[in-house]
């Protein structure tokens, strides 16, 4: 699948939470452990900032991750 078509599918999944939501996206990771070359594109698609430099990229995404697991472990939880 193209990554344009990958965007688009994860920006699909990720965009009923809303703006400020939980990026199920970001816990994707590429081959090296970076963001998906894409993952711009998905910020893109859901309406955030996304003109970020590489490493900036890399920062958001990790934050997004432990988000994304602390979301789930407190429903777990309960």
């Amino acid at each position: 699948m193209p990554e344009r078509e990958r965007a688009a599918v994860l920006v699909a999944v990720d965009r009923p939470s809303g703006p400020h939501g939980v990026m199920l996206s970001s816990l994707l990771i590429s081959a090296n452990r970076t963001p998906v070359p894409y993952f711009a594109d998905i910020l893109r698609g859901l309406g955030r900032p996304h003109d970020l430099r590489p490493i900036e990229l890399g920062r958001l995404r990790k934050v997004e991750q432990a988000r994304a697991f602390a979301a789930y472990q407190e429903g777990a939880e309960g």
